[in-house]
């Protein structure tokens, strides 16, 4: 598609040139016109002097119209065209505008759903109770790949099956020559795929948080927005883990309490507990309850302000030592 694309300053400058033209017409029109009254009327009846003289007269009057019409013409076209030009401008502004936007407030909605502290407990659970309750209720052997074998480590849970085998291939296994164990492979698989999840989804909630305090509406300055974002990170991150460690103690405790299914029972209310530990950690450190009525903060809050000031207040004193070196060198160097 061509562009379109219009000097109006050029084109306005000439019509200044235009317009000088009409005034020169119609001073030529004036003189003639005096001219035809100045000349005695029996010299104008010869040869049809006084015809043409009014001819002449005319014909300038219609040039100077027709001039006039295209100065009128050229201004107004202009003046569209300007007019249009930035009507465009503006629409493109507002789309770019509205496109960002748009763009924002996705990035916004998928930050808030991996920080949302429901969403990412009713993830935890659907990861943690499997990841720790599979294993020990089908006592999934490890296997490990060596070539085109596959070795059962830790046989003391799986007896085999097929022969007491502790070695199978590759090939045999995924053809489905032994159902027990390829059930028992798939299953240590799937469980591998579930943990590696469990072990990002923490780092995922963090960069959420972080990229909610890095893009806020606040009116405050980069270096705490970077802290803001750190403790918030740090303290999602923490909160994944240390509450998952704890939920692990807890259900190996309550394992080795309760006889026979107690380690079953133990691996999911564990896996359970750490997940609810997490939740609660999580609305405690932000529920507002320091201060009152609109300036209430919650404890995260109050730790991001004091880290904050904290942060600010180094920036300033190394960035005023720096400036304070250079000119004590350039006076070095001035004095010299």
């Amino acid at each position: 598609m061509s562009v379109i694309s219009i000097n109006v300053n050029a084109v306005n400058s000439l019509n200044v040139n235009v317009g000088n033209n009409v005034a020169r017409v119609s001073e030529v029109k004036q003189r003639l016109s005096s001219l035809t009254y100045s000349v005695d009327s029996r010299v104008r009846a010869r040869r049809n002097i006084g015809t043409r003289i009014n001819g002449a007269y005319n014909s300038l009057q219609s040039v100077e119209r027709n001039l006039k019409n295209l100065e009128n013409f050229i201004q107004q076209s202009m003046n569209r065209y300007t007019a249009a030009e930035r009507n465009i401008i503006a629409k493109s502004v507002e789309m770019q505008t509205n496109s960002l936007a748009a763009n924002l407030a996705w990035d916004k909605r998928i930050s808030d759903f991996f920080s949302n502290s429901e969403i990412s407990s009713i993830r935890d659970l659907f990861l943690e109770v499997p990841k720790n309750f599979l294993p020990i209720y089908y006592k999934i052997p490890s296997f490990k790949i060596d070539g085109r074998y596959v070795k059962v480590l830790n046989s003391e849970f799986y007896r085999g099956g097929q022969g007491l085998a502790r070695r199978y291939t590759l090939e045999n296994l995924k053809a489905g020559r032994y159902p027990k164990a390829l059930k028992m492979y798939r299953l240590n698989q799937a469980v591998k795929g579930i943990n590696v999840v469990s072990k990002v989804a923490p780092w995922l909630s963090a960069g959420a948080e972080a990229y909610n305090e890095l893009t806020t509406s606040e009116k405050i300055s980069t270096e705490r927005k970077i802290s803001n974002a750190a403790i918030s990170a740090g303290a999602s991150v923490g909160i994944g883990f240390g509450a998952g460690h704890v939920g692990m103690m807890i259900g190996g405790a309550l394992g080795s309490v309760i006889p026979g299914p107690g380690t079953i029972i133990g691996a999911a209310v564990g896996a359970a507990v750490g997940v609810g530990i997490a939740y609660g950690v999580d609305k405690l450190i932000k529920g507002k309850f320091w201060g009152s009525g609109d300036n209430k903060k919650s404890t995260l809050d109050v730790v991001q302000d004091v880290v904050g000031d904290g942060v600010e207040i180094g920036t300033k004193a190394v960035g005023n030592a720096a400036r304070g070196a250079a000119k004590w060198v350039g006076g070095l160097f001035g004095s010299g």
